[in-house]
């Protein structure tokens, strides 16, 4: 193989963005169903670590599949805890080593339903953003690949609901309002259930979640996007 030739196949291979999943990701079964799915169809790769998956252990509901089970179904590794304190001022105590292993392996989203938690600080040091599943998914994923995710969901489903349509309906519905939105009308889908309130704090910190760009300065402003993709939105 000659250098032009690796040089082109690495050219070809685009480089996903790295995303750490929060612990209370990993526990909702719906939202992390999406995210592991959609990652190998989408421009990122997920990835946690030990502490994170003990922690969602401990808030699964009785009988759930543990996530190391899940884990090694999708044919992940966990990712190193961080192996000393990292110097983090604002953000909660209870999240530091979430945000101390996303940051030493290069994550550049920390995907969470408690934004709140992480410091603007924090995050603005680090290059990174946190950022609530449903922006996330509602901005990753194209309707090909979210009706892809849905299509497996649905094969392997032995009770309600169990076709792509249901699913969407019902369970996103119910925990992700604005990826339901997104694609109700491409769908043809009308809820079946009460529709869930957007979070109050969608994303904080310095990336954009579209392109990946770096804006400093920040921190709770604007709808998480850049100038340009902020266009796309």
């Amino acid at each position: 193989m000659t250098s032009d030739t690796r040089m082109s196949q690495a050219v070809a291979r685009p480089i996903r963005t790295l995303v750490y999943l929060d612990a209370n990701v990993l526990a909702a079964g719906i939202t992390r169903s999406l995210m592991l799915l959609a990652a190998p169809l989408s421009n990122f790769r997920v990835v946690w670590s030990p502490y994170a998956e003990i922690e969602a252990a401990r808030h699964q509901p009785p009988g759930a599949r543990p996530i190391s089970e899940v884990r090694e179904l999708h044919n992940l590794q966990t990712v190193p805890d961080a192996d000393s304190p990292m110097t983090l001022v604002d953000t909660d105590v209870k999240d530091r080593p979430i945000l101390g292993a996303a940051a030493a392996a290069g994550a550049r989203f920390v995907v969470t339903e408690n934004v709140k938690d992480f410091g603007t600080s924090d995050l603005e040091r680090l290059h990174l953003s946190a950022v609530h599943p449903d922006l996330f998914l509602s901005t990753r994923l194209s309707l090909s690949v979210y009706q892809a995710v849905l299509d497996a969901l649905a094969i392997n489903r032995k009770r309600d609901p169990f076709t792509p349509a249901a699913i969407h309906a019902m369970e996103v519905a119910r925990k992700l309002p604005r990826l339901f939105a997104q694609h109700r009308d491409s769908l043809g889908v009308d809820a079946k259930t009460p529709v869930a309130r957007p979070a109050k704090l969608q994303v904080r910190g310095s990336r954009c979640v579209r392109c990946d760009t770096i804006m400093t300065g920040w921190g709770d402003r604007g709808l998480g996007f850049c100038p340009d993709c902020e266009q796309m939105a």
